[in-house]
């Protein structure tokens, strides 16, 4: 990674060059991990997204259900007698 850095520094033209040159990115040499540990990174990444899905939808729940609460407080407190 160091030498890739280093090419994208030198990349830079001009007072704070905040882009690259497309020909400095095109023959740039992105390594790879193996294709097993991509397969690996992959899995984690869907177990992490489905965690957050389940998560996600269980924070909606509890949204939904702090809200039916807080209007039957208010009733409760200050609607019509029975």
């Amino acid at each position: 990674m160091p030498v890739q850095r280093h090419r994208a520094s030198d990349a830079k033209r001009g007072a704070m060059a905040g882009h690259l040159r497309v020909s400095a990115v095109e023959n740039a040499m992105i390594p790879l991990p193996p294709f097993e540990e991509q397969a690996a990174i992959v899995q984690r990444v869907d177990r992490l997204l489905e965690t957050y899905r389940t998560l996600e939808a269980e924070v909606e729940h509890a949204r939904a259900n702090t809200e039916n609460l807080h209007k039957a407080i208010l009733k409760e407190a200050f609607g019509p007698a029975l």
